[in-house]
C-alpha cells in the first residue's frame, strides 16, 4: 500500500476526484489511481467546504465502493476530531471516534492507530 496527498482518484467514467489522503494498491506517483486500487480515503473538512466534504464526496466514494473513509476536523486550535468509516452496503456507517488525546485505533482493512492530536504537533 502507498500513501498519497492530493492524488487523482477516478470514481467512474468522467468523474475524477482529489481526496485530500489517498492509500491505494498501486505507485503510480502522479498518475489517474482507480478506485478500485483505493481502500482508503480521507478529507480535512474546510470551513468552506464543509457540506462538500461530510456529504458529497463521502456519498461519491461511498458509490465508487471505497471501503472506508476518513474525515479530519479541526474544532478548535487544540483539538483534532477523527471519524472513521465503514463501507455497508451502499453507504458509509461510523466505525470509530477519536478527539483531542483519544487514539483512533483500526484493524480493517489495515491495522492503523493515530493520535488525534498528534496532528496538530508542529
Amino acid at each position: 500500500m502507498f500513501v498519497y496527498e492530493a492524488v487523482n482518484v477516478r470514481l467512474a467514467a468522467g468523474r475524477i476526484v482529489i481526496p485530500d489522503l489517498v492509500v491505494a494498491a498501486t505507485d503510480d506517483d502522479g498518475a489517474v489511481v482507480e478506485a478500485l486500487d483505493v481502500p482508503v480515503v480521507g478529507e480535512v473538512v474546510s470551513p468552506g467546504n464543509a457540506a462538500a466534504d461530510r456529504l458529497v464526496k463521502m456519498q461519491l466514494y461511498a458509490a465508487a465502493g471505497i471501503e472506508a473513509y476518513l474525515l479530519a476536523e479541526i474544532e478548535s486550535a487544540d483539538t483534532v476530531l477523527l471519524r472513521w468509516y465503514r463501507l455497508d452496503g451502499a453507504h458509509y456507517v461510523e466505525h470509530a471516534v477519536a478527539k483531542g488525546s483519544e487514539t483512533l485505533e483500526i484493524g480493517e482493512p489495515f491495522p492503523l492507530r493515530l493520535e488525534a492530536g498528534a496532528l496538530l504537533r508542529r
